[in-house]
């Protein structure tokens, strides 16, 4: 699962040293007096509820970089700690946080399915942050009868201190 900035009016400048807001799209028009042009819209609900205070924030492949100051409500409160230009669309990683959205989608299972009528000879899965993610390919693998290898992409601290069980 990729977490992304929603769609902006307009590109946001983050400058080192300010403080802005990251919160789900669907919470901006409840913060929108409060954190006027310093909110930060997220298409991934969760993303409040994975973050915790202290964490890094990166924006853009870490292009821009911030700190989770402390939760108000329904958003985070953040500091920018490397500034730049910030677009519609571009990624969000929490790399110190488990993020508790699936690495094996719904979409991933389609995608999957149609791969194996198709003689895929190779099954690589993003994100992969514990052996239970693996575990949910495995088993699909074993309802249909394939024998497909899987490449885990360890991109997260997490996967790095679960690779023995990865």
């Amino acid at each position: 699962p990729k977490i992304r900035v929603d769609k902006l009016p307009a590109e946001l400048v983050l400058k080192a040293g300010e403080e802005w807001v990251i919160g789900s799209s669907s919470k901006q028009k409840d913060y929108q007096k409060k954190y006027s042009g310093r909110y930060i819209p997220t298409v991934y609900d969760k993303l409040i509820d994975d973050c915790r205070d202290g964490v890094r924030i990166l924006f853009d492949d870490g292009l821009l970089s911030a700190e989770a100051i402390s939760r108000d409500g329904d958003v985070y409160k953040i500091k920018v700690i490397t500034g730049g230009t910030l677009k519609s669309n571009k990624g969000i990683n929490l790399p110190d946080c488990v993020v508790s959205a699936p690495a094996f989608t719904e979409k991933d299972k389609k995608d999957l399915l149609f791969g194996l009528g198709t003689e895929i000879d190779y099954i690589a899965l993003s994100f992969v942050q514990r052996a239970e993610d693996i575990s949910q390919v495995k088993h699909l693998l074993h309802k249909y009868k394939k024998n497909i290898p899987i490449i885990a992409k360890i991109e997260k601290p997490q996967a790095v201190d679960n690779i023995l069980s990865i």
